[in-house]
């Protein structure tokens, strides 16, 4: 998917760093923005500004509204983490030294005032707007009075320090409130008329609710989208010491985090893995118009998983290079499982409209994964294949070219051996042995290949024939999203060394299943997708609007 998509979400949130290490930044930074600020005062303003000064900007500025502000925000709103309320504390505090630089320019007491209120104004609706995002209409009045710790602290200082000697009257407080307080209404209204735009686009989603759910992580049903009984096909393996059942339906793991089927290949493998079980979940070629709306829709799935008779036969694994796509298959005992390999493709396919593979099958003969394998950091615009395209025609061709191949394969005895890991980033590992043929399918459950997985494949390379690296495309939480390391590769390497001590004679085979009525995405992404795009564009350009308003009220 290109950047113009829910996956916008991705370019702006980032991994928040512990209380540990955010309570002495604030500290630290504090001390440093006093003394700076002191200095500035000294150098640029006509006023003998004392030594002991640098102590009041330290603690009374920068340091203790922080520190109590982030506390507040845990203690009153136990549901929102301690580390983003002080991290929230620690940017407004870097806000606040920027405008003391700014203020230590001042030429007159009524810049000075200006530019001290746009201060408190500004930390104020930033606490407001990241709390009203993150948390949603629930806690409203509480965030109305919670965003003024900061900036009312920092006045109440000021007022004891400076201004109870300068006779401003308690209007002058009170009107400039009144600014801030009406600030906040206008994002309120800003949020209101938002939600009549995704209303229009689709019914039943809140931009609040939404955006609130992707940052917390939150499970969220959505209240559209159209009925439908996918089919949940399920890989089975054994050998003398295990089996296991790999789910592979035909939906898409999505839109993101716990919104509809954002994690559902999560709970699908810690289903399938209850007990003594052991399972994992591989993606067919889909888009995120086949995204589940609830996430307990799991269930259904795996409900769906079956036991399907194995066969102690299968042929050779067989590779196809087609320039845009790449396949390789297994004819096992008259069935046929075909992997699509996009890796080293000049071609930046993502995602495949559901029907262009799965009008060409029948799932009870033949199933196809796609390995969802490309480079996290490829780049140019990633291109999604929709049915009844050249694009689709093209691939639909190559695809019936190779599971023609695949029948006229010869079977012989099979040996495998797999192994789960799902301690942190769940992985996979699957060795076959073949007529002498050694092959690799490993992979995790994540979003595209990262450089732990490709050094893997590397590793590798000199052991196998072939090796295979797959992704389950989950979009289960932007915050693993947006980390930079996938898994660690010593865990990698365990998983495979556990697959291959595994390896003996085994069985394969594969079934299908329809699963009961779920709602399916369908139109109403492309809806949700324009809705998102609107809310992002408008809400820059209304910030912009509003801090604008308020330079010309203040000054």
């Amino acid at each position: 998917m290109g950047s113009d998509s829910v996956d916008v979400f991705k370019k702006v949130v980032f991994k928040i760093p512990p209380t540990s290490q955010v309570l002495p930044g604030i500290l630290f930074f504090g001390a440093v923005y006093g003394v700076l600020t002191y200095f500035g005062l000294r150098l640029f303003t006509p006023h003998e500004v004392p030594p002991i000064s640098v102590v009041y900007l330290s603690l009374l500025g920068y340091i203790l509204p922080a520190l109590v502000s982030g506390e507040s925000l845990h203690t009153f709103i136990p549901d929102y983490p301690r580390r983003w309320g002080y991290f929230l504390a620690f940017c407004n505090q870097f806000v606040l030294f920027v405008y003391g630089l700014i203020l230590t320019g001042a030429d007159t007491f009524a810049t000075g005032w200006s530019v001290f209120w746009l201060a408190l104004i500004t930390v104020y609706l930033s606490s407001f707007v990241v709390l009203m995002l993150t948390l949603g209409y629930g806690y409203l009045r509480r965030i109305g009075a919670l965003s003024l710790v900061q900036p009312v602290l920092i006045l109440a200082s000021f007022h004891l320090l400076i201004g109870s000697g300068l006779d401003i009257s308690p209007l002058s407080y009170l009107t400039n409130f009144g600014v801030a307080l009406i600030a906040a209404v206008g994002f309120i209204s800003f949020t209101l008329v938002a939600e009549l735009l995704i209303g229009a686009n689709v019914d039943g989603v809140s931009v609040l609710e939404l955006t609130s759910g992707l940052l917390l992580k939150k499970k969220k049903r959505l209240d559209l989208g159209y009925p439908f009984q996918p089919d949940v096909q399920t890989l089975s393996l054994e050998n003398r010491n295990s089996r296991v059942d790999i789910a592979v339906p035909w939906i898409h793991p999505g839109p993101l985090e716990g919104f509809g089927g954002g994690q559902i290949t999560s709970d699908v493998i810690d289903a399938l893995n209850d007990g003594d079980r052991q399972g994992f979940f591989l993606h067919v070629p889909s888009t995120h118009k086949s995204d589940p709306t609830d996430p307990e829709d799991y269930k259904k799935i795996v409900n769906a998983v079956e036991k399907p008779e194995t066969s102690g036969e299968a042929s050779r694994l067989v590779k196809k290079d087609y320039g845009e796509v790449r396949f390789y298959g297994r004819n096992l005992d008259g069935k046929k499982i075909v992997f699509l390999d996009l890796s080293d493709s000049d071609r930046n396919y993502d995602d495949y409209e559901v029907s262009v593979f799965r009008e060409l099958i029948d799932p009870e003969e033949t199933m196809v994964v796609d390995l969802h394998n490309h480079e996290r950091k490829l780049t140019g615009e990633r291109e999604e294949v929709w049915y009844n395209t050249e694009d689709a025609e093209i691939l639909r061709g190559y695809f019936r070219d190779f599971t023609e191949r695949l029948e006229a394969q010869e079977s012989s005895d099979y040996r495998c051996g797999f192994e789960t890991d799902l301690d942190g980033t769940k992985v996979f590992s699957l060795v076959e042995e073949v007529d002498g043929q050694k092959t690799l399918l490993f992979g995790i459950e994540g979003n595209e290949k990262g450089n732990e997985l490709e050094r893997m494949r590397e590793a590798c390379e000199d052991d196998f024939d072939e090796v295979l690296v797959f992704t389950t495309d989950t979009h289960r939480s932007i915050h693993e999203l947006s980390r930079e390391k996938q898994v660690e590769v010593e865990r990698l390497r365990d998983t495979i060394n556990k697959a291959r001590e595994n390896l003996s004679k085994g069985s394969v085979g594969f079934g299908n299943q329809r699963a009961e009525e779920m709602n399916l995405l369908r139109e109403n992404y492309l809806g949700l997708v324009f809705s998102i795009n609107i809310i992002v564009r408008l809400g820059l350009f209304m910030f912009v609007l509003l801090y604008l308003g308020l330079v010309v009220w203040l000054f």
